[in-house]
């Protein structure tokens, strides 16, 4: 049942990932997570074509397995959102 075990896990991962809102509001590049209170704000830096977090729902150092994914995802999602933007090349 190894292998069984694993597709499960990788789709639960997919379906996890795809959970998340992104919204741009003008200015900010807002991700959130449905049924929780999670959410980080981007914004484009004026000086560099990077990102800076501008907002959280949390402090910055709390760490958990389920806060640490939604952040890796959360920034890959600004990320995406920001090339679409033209943000980054």
């Amino acid at each position: 049942g190894g292998a069984s075990a694993s597709v499960g896990a990788l789709l639960f991962c997919k379906a996890v990932q795809m959970d998340l809102k992104v919204k741009f509001d003008g200015e900010e590049i807002i991700i959130t997570k449905p049924g929780t209170d999670f959410m980080l704000a981007y914004r484009k830096r004026p000086d560099s074509p990077t990102l800076k977090l501008t907002g959280s729902w949390d402090k910055p150092h709390k760490i958990s397995p389920p806060v640490s994914e939604f952040r890796a995802q959360a920034f890959q999602a600004a990320v995406s959102k920001a090339r679409e933007l033209g943000w980054i090349v």
